[in-house]
C-alpha cells in the first residue's frame, strides 16, 4: 500500500514498484483516514508512508495502526534536517526503514534502493520494542575508571540499527569505555540521532568531529555522509573524519572504521556487528578477530535484517552471537572480567 498526499508521487512509486513482477500495489491512499479505513479490513504486506501529509502526518498515522496491526512500513522522506526527528520517531514506533522521496536526480538509485528495502521488509517480521530498562545490581562495570580508557568498543549497524543501538546504550551504566559507532545514516540525520541518544543516556553521546579524543564515558556517532576512523597521535587515540570514497556503497562504512582499529596499539577492543542489510562490517570484523579483538554479532532472532551479521558469521569473523537484549550485559561481564585480571596483574607487580 502507498500512502502519500501527492498524486504524482503515488503514481511514480507505483510505476517503480510494479516494474518488478513480484510486487503489486494493492491500494493507494492520499491521506491518513483513507489508509486507516483500508486497514480495518485488509492487511498489505508492506506500506510506504509519506512523512509529511496534511492533516494527520505519517508518524501519527504509524502510531495509530502499528500497535494493533504491525506491518513493515517504509517511511518516505525528503532527507532534510526538518524531517530527521520525525524519521527517528517513526523508527522508534516500529517503522522498518526510510528512503528518500523520488525526484528527477535520484530515479535510478531510488528504484534499486526501494526494491531492496521492500524485499527486506517483506521477509522480515516487524518487531516493536519499547525499551524501559533499569540497571540491575549486576549491571555495573567494576573496572577502575583509570582502566576504562584502555578499552574501545566499536559498533556497526544499518537497517534496524537506530533502535538496536538505543537498546544497547540504554542498558549500560555511566562508567563506560569509549564507544565508537557507525550507523548507516544520511548527513541530515546523524546529529539528531546522537542528540536523541544523549537525552536518554547517563553518559555523553555526540556526533563525532575530526580530532575528537576517545575517552571513557563518551559515545561517538559517525557523521552521515562522511567516513570515520581512529588513529593514534602522541599516545592518544583520536577520531579522524574524512571524505574518502564510500566502502561497500556506504559512507560512513563499518568496514572503514573496523579496519582502522587494527592499526591501533590497543589490546582490549570489542567489535560488535548488528542488524543490517548487505555485508558492510563483516570483513573488518574478521580483521579485528585476527588481531586478537573480541568479536560479536547480533543473533538472527533479534535482528530486523540478518544480513551483515550473517555474512560475518559465514566468514568466521564472529566469536559469539548474542540476542539484542543481552549485548549490554555481555559487554559489562567482559569488562569486569578483564578488570579483575588487570587488578591481579597490578598486584603481582607490587
Amino acid at each position: 500500500m502507498i500512502v502519500d498526499d501527492s498524486k504524482s508521487i503515488r503514481k511514480f512509486l507505483q510505476k517503480i514498484i510494479e516494474s518488478y513482477p513480484q510486487f503489486e500495489v494493492v491500494f493507494q491512499a492520499n491521506n491518513a483516514n483513507e489508509a486507516l479505513n483500508y486497514l480495518r479490513t485488509d492487511k498489505p504486506d508492506v506500506i510506504t508512508l509519506d512523512i509529511n501529509m496534511p492533516g494527520m502526518d505519517g508518524v501519527s498515522l504509524l502510531k495509530k495502526y502499528m500497535p494493533k496491526t504491525p506491518i513493515p512500513t517504509i517511511m518516505i522522506t525528503s532527507l532534510n534536517k526538518s524531517d530527521s526527528k520525525q524519521v527517528l520517531e517513526a523508527l522508534e514506533y516500529g517503522a522498518f526503514d526510510y528512503i528518500q522521496k523520488p525526484h528527477i536526480n535520484n530515479i535510478n538509485t531510488m528504484k534499486e534502493t526501494l526494491k531492496r528495502t521492500i524485499i527486506a521488509a517483506f521477509q522480515t517480521k516487524n518487531n516493536i520494542t519499547n525499551i524501559n530498562t533499569t540497571i540491575s545490581s549486576i549491571d555495573k562495570i567494576n573496572t577502575p575508571s583509570n582502566q576504562l580508557n584502555r578499552h574501545i568498543i566499536a559498533i556497526g549497524a544499518s537497517t534496524g540499527g537506530t533502535e538496536a543501538i538505543k537498546d544497547v546504550l540504554s542498558r549500560l551504566p555511566i562508567n563506560i569505555p569509549p564507544i565508537v559507532i557507525v550507523q548507516h545514516i544520511p548527513a541530515e540525520f546523524s546529529a539528531s540521532f546522537a542528540n536523541r541518544l544523549d537525552e536518554m543516556c547517563p553518559f555523553q553521546v555526540l556526533e563525532a568531529k575530526n580530532g575528537d579524543m576517545l575517552k571513557a564515558g563518551h559515545v561517538f556517532i559517525a557523521p552521515g555522509g562522511r567516513q570515520m576512523k581512529l588513529e593514534t597521535k602522541n599516545g592518544k587515540t583520536l577520531i579522524k573524519i574524512t571524505d574518502d570514497n564510500a566502502v561497500n556503497r556506504f559512507k560512513p562504512s563499518v568496514d572503514y572504521l573496523f579496519s582502522s582499529l587494527t592499526k591501533l596499539n590497543c589490546q582490549n577492543i570489542i567489535g560488535i556487528l548488528m542488524t543490517g542489510m548487505g555485508s558492510d562490517g563483516a570483513q573488518g570484523l574478521l580483521e579485528l578477530k585476527k588481531m586478537g579483538a573480541t568479536t560479536w554479532t547480533q543473533n538472527e532472532q533479534s535482528c530486523i535484517v540478518f544480513g551483515m551479521p550473517r555474512v560475518a558469521i559465514e566468514i568466521g569473523a564472529s566469536q559469539k552471537t548474542i540476542a539484542l537484549e543481552n549485548i549490554s550485559r555481555e559487554i559489562i561481564r567482559l569488562l569486569n572480567s578483564k578488570g579483575q585480571h588487570e587488578n591481579l596483574r597490578m598486584e603481582a607487580r607490587l
